[in-house]
């Protein structure tokens, strides 16, 4: 919410500083959120915004506002129609897809977002579990703020990733890897999905997303179990780093990912770092070996591989790009991955 009022309050100040007044202020219609859908094959629009009213504690009001059309545009035309104001867009911090949106307009709106400057590549993007995107939005509040929140929650259990629009496209525009975003529903922000080109791939479930990020390299911190004794005991990562190398060998690729991440027990110590470290290696071994077959039958080479091919081996890549996904389903993995505890408490006589 608080973030919606500073947005608000901004647009105020900004309409004192070009002249507006009030009845020019009521013409506009603040976005901070937009969900597409597809229906009957025609786009449907769904916007969260301000309703320009305040509540009796003074914080702005949401409406929702929805649009039909051939495309993006005459949405909006048909939401002012409608309405009578005039949706402004560069206040935007959330967009959300549906399966079915991303795998028949995907490539249509990245097109329009690429050709207007009124939505900012760092919007955060996020996909529908189920049904509708419209569904994760409602006029009793502010859910692209609560779904920011959630973001930010999954970040720190390694559960789900904060993707902005500029990842995604740049992902959807380099050939040799493929997109992904976090999923959204009522429970919360849990789970990625996967991209195969601009079509919906798979899913990933929450238990896996913390192997799945160390093995694309976005994994910057967080926290993560790994049982222990008997027992689940709570780690948190402080670093993280990847490396990669591709070769094709008789037409298959051979995958090769090194991770070598450091951790910190969050409670006293009840075992040598060895033990806690062996305990996590076991966990992250076995995971990234079950994200990389789901990756092949997901035909999403999120990791980059092809794209690191084509750097080490462009002459390769130049004969295997054509058919990347079919060869990424057929190719093996080799993964090491080395946890280091850091010193804390009893450890740092242990070490």
């Amino acid at each position: 919410m608080k973030r919606i009022m500073i947005i608000f309050v901004s647009v105020l100040c900004l309409a004192a500083l070009t002249g507006c007044h009030e009845g020019d202020l009521q013409q506009f219609y603040i976005v901070t959120a937009a969900a597409v859908d597809v229906e009957d094959g025609r786009y449907k629009l769904t916007l969260e915004g301000s309703a320009n009213r305040l509540d009796e504690s003074k914080n702005p009001q949401p409406a929702l506002q929805t649009g039909r059309g051939e495309t993006i545009t005459q949405c909006l035309q048909d939401i002012q129609s409608r309405s009578g104001e005039l949706p402004y867009m560069r206040h935007s911090i959330l967009i959300a897809l549906s399966q079915a949106s991303i795998n028949e307009v995907l490539d249509e709106l990245v097109a329009y977002i690429q050709g207007e400057d009124s939505i900012r590549l760092n919007v955060r993007a996020v996909m529908a579990k189920e049904g509708e995107a419209a569904m994760l939005l409602n006029d009793s509040e502010f859910a692209s703020s609560r779904i920011l929140k959630s973001f930010t929650g999954g970040a720190k259990r390694l559960t789900t990733a904060d993707v902005q629009l500029y990842d995604l496209m740049y992902c959807l525009d380099s050939p040799g890897i493929d997109g992904w975003m976090p999923v959204s529903g009522q429970e919360g922000t849990e789970g990625i999905a996967l991209l195969s080109g601009y079509s919906y791939g798979g899913y990933l479930e929450p238990r896996l997303v913390p192997s799945f990020l160390m093995m694309t390299g976005k994994a910057e911190g967080g926290s993560l179990t790994a049982e222990v004794g008997g027992k689940y005991v709570s780690f948190s990562l402080t670093d993280c780093s990847r490396r990669l190398d591709v070769s094709l060998v008789n037409g298959v690729p051979r995958v090769s990912v090194g991770i070598k991440a450091d951790f910190r027990l969050r409670d006293m110590p009840e075992h040598t770092a060895e033990v806690y470290e062996a305990a996590l290696e076991k966990r992250l071994v076995s995971e990234g070996h079950e994200v990389f077959e789901r990756l092949k039958a997901s035909a999403c080479d999120a990791l980059g591989a092809g794209q690191q091919l084509s750097r080490l081996s462009p002459s390769v890549w130049e004969q295997a790009e054509g058919r990347w996904h079919e060869l990424f389903s057929q190719a093996e993995l080799e993964l090491d991955i080395d946890c280091r505890l850091e010193s804390r408490g009893k450890t740092e006589g242990m070490e």
